[in-house]
């Protein structure tokens, strides 16, 4: 035996060394659709396999492997939001990349949450669909490498010191009382305190005072292997000292924390001894404000921030509930700007997007506190004048907006 610790199975090195081709999966109803993207994945030597419809994805994921699978939502004899659950369910570990042409951000949100790993809407580039996939199976080849990482580091502490240092996670080690008794080198960078500041200390230093009820299971967790708690999210909080902290609302990190129990290996398997707790925090302070920025985006106009037309129609079903429930009018008020167009074509869009700021903030303080002022797309504007007294309150309002 070698004296290096971590060593190469003959199975990894051969994978090393002789990359086969990838084989992806193309599952679409159209036969049009299989034949271009099998042209198109052909340029990059990929080895396709096609489905036409969710019933043969289902019979080629049951007889082969596969390193990817692009799959259509809207198939009529199984659609693919069944085949991604069967995928799901099954734990069959291949990376799905929906291609859709239901381009709503709910589609896109539904099939994220479902399990793939991306989304791609039609019609699309293809040189995008190429490196969509090519990023995929990327991620995909890298997982698998650390997966043969972790399993080697089991051999040797030293190597294990240095990679989980090196880790993107926050990884700890408490003793029976709570107390760290190991963190890696990431706290520094995630929380602004050194691994020496935080050993010996209770790890509800760290823990956001709205967490510290949830904290108390986690951190205590005493379940070990399946049973212990995995991607529980958690916020923490950064050293009142870290300079310019990347927060969380500007107050916290939010990590998605696993856990597992740790037990003296020297004693009895009948007298188990618990002597305290491994966990690893992945940050996810990022995912977070993205999930809030493609809400925010699916909500808002993005060029004046007011709400768009989607949110405009949420807030107008509530009002008229409320009206009815209150017997107060309510009043819709529809705006567009003359001559916009001549603006745009004379100035330029520069110049009309700056319009259309200008409009929009002189509109906002025309308007009460209450109401909802959208725009609904192009030089269309709407307001929403909920609980109004009488016609007057309605005039009034229209006279200050003509005004402005």
């Amino acid at each position: 035996m070698s004296d290096n610790p971590i060593h190469l199975s003959p199975q990894c090195s051969a994978v090393s060394s002789f990359p086969v081709r990838q084989r992806l999966l193309v599952v679409d109803d159209e036969v049009l659709i299989l034949e271009g993207l099998t042209r198109l994945l052909a340029t990059r030597d990929y080895d396709v396999v096609t489905a036409n419809g969710g019933c043969e994805a289902l019979i080629a994921i049951g007889k082969q492997q596969f390193d990817a699978i692009l799959l259509d939502l809207g198939m009529p004899d199984l659609n693919g939001s069944e085949v991604l659950r069967f995928v799901t369910d099954c734990g069959v570990d291949t990376p799905v990349i929906v291609v859709s042409g239901d381009s709503t951000i709910d589609a896109a949100i539904r099939a994220l949450r479902g399990g793939a790993v991306d989304f791609v809407r039609k019609p699309y580039e293809p040189e995008e669909l190429l490196r969509r996939i090519e990023n995929t199976l990327t991620r995909r080849r890298l997982e698998k490498e650390n997966n043969h990482i972790l399993q080697r580091l089991q051999q040797s502490e030293k190597w294990h010191r240095f990679l989980v240092n090196s880790s993107p996670d926050f990884i700890y080690t408490l003793d029976c009382e709570g107390r760290f008794t190991f963190v890696n080198d990431r706290v520094e960078s995630l929380l602004g305190y050194s691994s020496e500041a935080l050993l010996g200390q209770h790890y509800s230093l760290v823990i956001h005072e709205d967490d510290i009820a949830r904290a108390e299971h986690i951190f205590n967790e005493r379940r070990a292997g399946d049973r212990s708690a995995r991607n529980i999210e958690i916020h923490l909080k950064c050293n009142p000292g870290m300079r310019r902290p990347r927060l969380m609302n500007g107050r916290c990190k939010s990590v998605e924390l696993t856990a597992t129990g740790m037990y003296d290996e020297d004693a009895s398997p009948f007298e188990q001894r618990f002597i305290g707790s491994y966990g690893v925090a992945k940050d996810i302070t990022e995912r977070k404000q993205a999930e809030e920025t493609v809400h925010y985006q699916a909500y808002h106009d993005l060029l004046t921030g007011l709400p768009n037309r989607a949110l405009f129609r949420d807030h107008l079903g509530l009002m008229l509930a409320q009206a009815r429930r209150t017997q107060q009018p309510l009043a819709v008020l529809s705006l567009d700007l003359d001559h916009f167009k001549v603006i745009n074509d004379s100035l330029g869009h520069a110049i009309g997007d700056e319009l259309l700021l200008a409009v929009g903030a002189r509109l906002r303080q025309c308007l009460r506190e209450g109401d909802t002022l959208a725009r609904l797309g192009g030089d269309e504007f709407a307001v929403l004048l909920p609980t109004l007294v009488s016609r007057s309150d309605v005039d009034h309002i229209c006279r200050k907006i003509i005004q402005v």
